[in-house]
């Protein structure tokens, strides 16, 4: 199959496909026509709406995409329902929906996996979303409503993080506050590993299972997952145990809770492939509900201290990881984790090493930045991101909503996934900028009432670090449209580069102008970074979605041309 400008160009000699081969360049049409126009010779369907602009969405293809299982064709478009009418060659194929052994069932009212807009459904061998396509008003409600709940999540995860730091910086001292700060980085890089070992793979290759697929699917990233979390774990709190100090019971307290708080991040991941946000934000408001009360409890009794809070954030992830495991009917399977490994592999192999360099990058620049200037020149910079923060927020609901809507949305024509790619790092350039003049318009005196301790510092770096976060927002655009493509070869790539430039560019700019200098060359590293990217969705966008175990850099003569 080759993925053409205009669409999807298939094989005249491919079964179970449409043949643009008859007569005059019109596909061949099957005996029964007359009865039923919308067939084709081979069992394909035709277009039966003569306004769909690309014809090419309603055929199906049964190559294995990611996401898509192994012979899953696409079902029909909607069409007015029908007699049923029993046909010779039918029979049953896996994943095929709603399809009975001996033929279609009448009536078939479903768009093509995951093209409809409606919200979750759970009929056996269906996807999570199906039915008859919704009107345009009802479609634009339903996308903002699935909107709407990414964000409230995000908003709901920030936010027990956030009461956890806000908390353990008054009842800690300096040595328990560095402590603190060490075992939560440390927790930090196990859930960017682990949203690299199963999240994002979730995201990209599965978002068109049907619901009964899903409990597997997902106890088997549960199983790997849990396999990475509980050696990790038992590594921290036994460093924890050997290091002592003011290290030990915050190294103790993430090791001990870490594995039930990687799966809960997992189990978030599930309801986002899923396009089910409701239900992560309703388990991240169970997080938040239990942390607060026994936090409550701590404070009201006296025995709030580092270890003590930071038990009570982990425990309060395992409660959901119990709620989880009920609303998927998946517990985990640690035995599936070599062959979740084996069968994601082609992935994982950009994928884990792509996370390493991003993280161990930023730390080395920022450790440089320490080295030519001060604690406090790093510091600034750490302050003015978390008058930003709000733009964080904005970014990851970004990445949740729209890289499982892009993931099943295979046969998307190359200049749809282009145009996607540039409006939504448009939509996150324009609110960076939006954001960052309302905060750089705040007087002096406000901004000190509102944020005492860090104003003064954040303000001196603040104008370069809201221009940064608008640069990244414009390069999250194309690489959510690649990476959802599964083109995580090409996101590597870009993200190398993108690790070399922070390197190099932000400890130079701290010897030419100081910490101003240094966050100047975190803008200018990402605006040298943000034409790869568009280069990079160009010829993703018209290689369109990496099959399973495809090479993802077949012959560069399939990706000259613009995009048309």
């Amino acid at each position: 199959m080759v993925l053409s400008q205009q669409g999807v160009t298939r094989s005249p000699s491919a079964p179970g496909q449409a043949r643009h081969a008859g007569g005059a360049g019109q596909p061949d049409v099957a005996p029964d026509a007359a009865a039923d126009p919308g067939l084709l010779a081979d069992g394909g369907w035709k277009q039966l709406r003569p306004d769909d602009p690309f014809p090419e969405l309603r055929l199906p293809d049964p190559g294995h995409f990611h996401g898509v299982g192994v012979g899953s064709p696409p079902r029909p478009p909607y069409r007015a329902p029908q007699p049923a009418r029993p046909r010779p060659g039918d029979g049953p194929r896996p994943g095929a929906g709603r399809q009975a052994a001996d033929g279609r069932m009448a009536g078939a009212q479903n768009e093509p996996v995951g093209v409809s807009l409606d919200g979750p459904g759970a009929v056996a061998g269906e996807p999570w979303e199906n039915g008859p396509p919704p009107a345009r008003g009802g479609r634009l409600a339903r996308l903002a409503g699935k909107v709407g709940w990414n964000l409230t999540d995000q908003v709901l995860s920030t936010l027990t993080n956030a009461v956890l730091g806000v908390l353990v910086a008054h009842y800690a001292d300096d040595h328990g506050a560095g402590a603190f700060s060490i075992a939560f980085l440390l927790f930090a890089l196990a859930i960017a590993l682990q949203r690299a070992l199963a999240g994002q793979v979730l995201t990209i290759r599965h978002a068109s299972a049907t619901a009964e697929e899903w409990p597997g699917i997902a106890s088997r990233a549960f199983g790997a997952v849990t396999v990475l979390a509980v050696p990790a774990g038992l590594l921290i709190a036994v460093a924890g145990l050997l290091l002592g100090g003011a290290l030990r019971w915050p190294l103790v307290a993430v090791g001990v809770t870490l594995a039930p708080m990687l799966l809960q991040d997992t189990i978030r991941s599930v309801f986002f492939a899923q396009s089910r946000a409701q239900f992560a934000a309703l388990n991240d408001a169970i997080w938040a509900v239990v942390q607060f009360t026994i936090m409550g409890v701590l404070i009201a009794g006296g025995w709030a201290g580092v270890a003590s809070l930071t038990f009570a954030w982990g425990i309060s992830a395992a409660v959901c990881v119990v709620v989880g495991a009920v609303q998927l009917h998946a517990v985990p399977q640690p035995t599936a984790a070599a062959s979740w490994v084996r069968e994601h592999g082609d992935m994982l192999g950009y994928l884990l090493p792509e996370t390493l360099i991003t993280s161990g990058g930023d730390k080395a620049a920022y450790l440089g930045v320490g080295a030519i200037l001060s604690e406090a020149a790093v510091g600034a910079v750490g302050y003015a991101q978390r008058l930003l923060s709000p733009l964080l927020i904005i970014s990851q609901t970004t990445a949740s909503f729209s890289m499982p809507e892009i993931a099943r949305r295979l046969h998307l024509p190359p200049r749809t996934r282009w145009l996607l790619g540039l409006a939504l790092g448009g939509v996150q350039g324009v609110i960076s900028l939006a954001y960052l003049g309302v905060v750089l318009l705040i007087p002096r005196s406000l901004g000190i009432l509102i944020f005492p301790s860090i104003w003064d510092g954040a303000r001196a770096v603040l104008l370069p670090m809201g221009l940064y976060s608008t640069v990244a927002g414009l390069c999250m655009g194309p690489f959510l449209v690649i990476a959802a493509m599964g083109h995580v070869k090409r996101t590597f790539r870009v993200t190398v580069l993108q690790t070399v430039l922070m390197i190099v560019l932000m400890p130079l700019g701290a010897v030419l102008g100081g910490v101003s200098g240094a966050a100047w060359g975190l803008v200018i590293g990402k605006c040298i970074e943000f034409p790869f990217w568009l280069l990079t969705l160009r010829s993703a966008a018209q290689l369109g979605p990496v099959r399973h175990g495809e090479d993802p850099d077949p012959d560069p003569a399939r990706t000259s041309g613009a995009v048309a």
